[in-house]
This record gives C-alpha cells, sequence and structure tokens, in this order.
C-alpha cells in the first residue's frame, strides 16, 4: 500500500478550519438574550474539527512509511492538538451549562451576585477554549511540513509542480496557513494586518490572481478579512514542503495545558 500523497494537504486543511473555530468564538455574544444558544450552535465546529485531527493522526499513523522521526513527531503533535480541540469543547460545553443554570425559575428572581460569577467562569471558560486551540494552526502546518518533506525523502510523495512564487509570496502562504493575516479595506485601498511577518497588500493580490487564496468575512459583523488557502494554495504550499524550500522561522511556542480525551456530546 503506497502512502497517502495527499496528507499534508489534508493536514492545511485542518489549519484552515482550526482558525475558523478560533475566528468563532469572540463572536459569541454573552450579552445576547441566549447566549448558551450561541455556545451550543458553535460546538458542533469545535467537534468536527477536532474529529478532523484524530482522523489526520490515525492515518499519520497508518501511512506505509519507514520509521522515522519527523513522522512520528507530526503524528504526535497532530494527536496532542486534537485533544487540545477536544478540551476546548469540553469547557464551551461547562460555559453553555453554566448560563442555563443560571436561567432563572417560574418566577424566582435573579440573585445578581450568583449571576455576576456565573458569568465570570463563563467568561474564563471561553478564554481557556481559546488559549486551548490558539496555536492550532501553528501546530498543524509544521506537522504538515515535517511530514511532506519525509514523504519526499522516502520518495512516497507526489509532487505537484509548484506555481512559481517569489520568496515574500511563499511566506505569506504559510502565514496565511497559519492563520495570521487578516485584511481590511477595498482592493485599491487593501490593509493588511499580519502579526510579526510583514505581507503586502500585493503580494497578496497576486496570491489571490493564481487562485492560492480565498478571503472570508470574519465573524459578528467585522470589517476584516480573513484570506484562506484555496485547494490549490494547499497543493502549491505542500509542494514547497516536499522540495525542501525553507521556511521562515518560527518562535518557540509556550508550554500546553494537560488535555482529557473526551468531549461530551449532546
Amino acid at each position: 500500500m503506497a502512502a497517502d500523497p495527499f496528507l499534508p494537504e489534508q493536514i492545511l486543511a485542518l489549519a484552515s478550519h482550526i482558525t475558523r473555530h478560533n475566528d468563532a468564538l469572540p463572536a459569541i455574544n454573552l450579552a445576547s438574550p441566549a447566549p448558551a444558544r450561541q455556545l451550543l450552535l458553535h460546538l458542533p465546529l469545535t467537534q468536527r474539527v477536532a474529529h478532523e485531527a484524530f482522523d489526520a493522526a490515525d492515518a499519520l499513523a497508518h501511512q506505509p512509511l519507514h520509521p522515522a522521526p519527523a513522522v512520528r513527531r507530526s503524528e504526535l503533535r497532530i494527536r496532542q492538538l486534537a485533544h487540545l480541540i477536544t478540551e476546548a469543547a469540553e469547557h464551551l460545553l461547562d460555559a453553555a451549562d453554566l448560563l442555563e443554570a443560571t436561567r432563572p425559575q417560574g418566577h424566582e428572581p435573579h440573585d445578581e451576585r450568583t449571576l455576576a460569577l456565573a458569568y465570570q467562569e463563563v467568561r474564563a471558560r471561553i478564554a481557556i477554549a481559546r488559549d486551548l486551540t490558539a496555536l492550532g494552526p501553528d501546530d498543524a502546518v509544521e506537522a504538515a511540513e515535517l511530514l511532506g518533506g519525509e514523504m519526499q525523502r522516502q520518495h512516497a510523495a507526489l509532487v505537484h509542480p509548484p506555481h512559481a512564487l517569489s520568496a515574500a509570496q511563499l511566506a505569506a502562504l504559510r502565514a496565511v496557513a497559519r492563520g495570521q493575516v487578516t485584511v481590511e479595506g477595498r482592493d485599491d485601498k487593501l490593509d493588511v494586518f499580519s502579526g510579526e511577518r510583514r505581507v503586502s497588500s500585493t503580494t497578496l493580490r497576486a496570491l489571490e490572481a493564481k487562485h492560492l487564496l480565498l478571503r472570508e468575512a470574519l465573524p459578528n459583523g467585522s470589517r476584516r478579512q480573513r484570506p484562506h488557502l484555496t485547494a490549490a494554495g494547499r497543493r502549491t504550499l505542500s509542494a514547497t514542503f516536499a522540495t525542501g524550500t525553507p521556511a521562515p522561522r518560527s518562535p518557540a511556542a509556550p508550554a500546553r495545558p494537560a488535555a482529557r480525551s473526551t468531549a461530551r456530546t449532546r
């Protein structure tokens, strides 16, 4: 049985889905008439992403590749990420349960102190969920890069001829894959927000013209948009992993909290 040559692209898609999950969390409005419902509507997305991460980790574990540290690190990184997303889902469900418990029973008045403490705990749970998955896109991209390089070394990768991209365009693709780029404004005057790595609007427009990126509106009526890799963008970026194109160095990730193994479902 041959190794799955598209697995690095699948992991890049996982990175994009984690970014969407991360973007949706700040849009949860606890001042809305039904905040628990907002959390419960978001929960299936988080659980789907967790299942997707477990599926990718299982696929990595069953690849017919020679044992190599890079393959093992990729699998462990994705499996750890799956557990972190699962724990994030648990915290969101706990937050929804706390909100449901604050609903008045019959004609009993609210206990304002109890209500304030409950909302404080809810905000803390949502913040923990956000922290657990904040570095998820970085982890997924690094795992895809490790795997793609090792598959090429073992002659197990189907390398698609990459687009002819400049160093700035390749760096922008990686930054987008890691969920580090947002934009605001019109095409003729586009403001780019890209954290530590500078990405120009000209570079983004060039990648969009090659159909490697697609913008999506951020939730909750934000004027900003988030560019994501298209299928062609994921294929192009994964081809650079296989051909050994160097990636910009990333800052070291902080230690992660321990994660529980399963999420409750309703």
